[in-house]
């Protein structure tokens, strides 16, 4: 799990969830990984433009990644009750959202310069 990554995804699981009246976020407050959120558990919710970003890099993956992503993020449920939802042991279902966290990461550095095409004006 990068940890960067993962506040990011939490903050755009409020984001979406906010947006799409999704029915709780997909970690329990007692959970472990969540002591990697920002505010503990309670995630920033005053990011549009960043949670807008994260969304553009999940929409961008393979649908398989995509709906991997909503799950462990925005729907409720325990990690085991997760990896058998997907199929897999709990080890494996980490080793998805690493590369999940991996490939989110990638596309962000890919479009890095994206957040700063804007035109250069003439000091005079």
């Amino acid at each position: 799990m990068i940890e960067y990554i993962h506040n990011r995804l939490c903050r755009w699981s409020v984001w979406v969830a906010r947006g799409n009246r999704v029915p709780g976020l997909g970690y329990p407050t007692a959970c472990g990984y969540t002591r990697l959120t920002p505010s503990g558990g309670r995630p920033d919710v005053d990011f549009n433009d960043d949670a807008w970003e994260i969304d553009r890099a999940v929409c961008s993956m393979d649908q398989d990644a995509v709906k991997f992503l909503r799950m462990f993020y925005l729907e409720p449920g325990t990690i085991a009750g997760k990896a058998a939802k997907a199929g897999c042991h709990r080890d494996t279902l980490y080793a998805r959202l690493h590369q999940a966290h991996v490939r989110v990461m990638e596309w962000l550095q890919d479009h890095a310069d994206d957040r700063f095409d804007m035109p250069m004006q003439k000091i005079s």
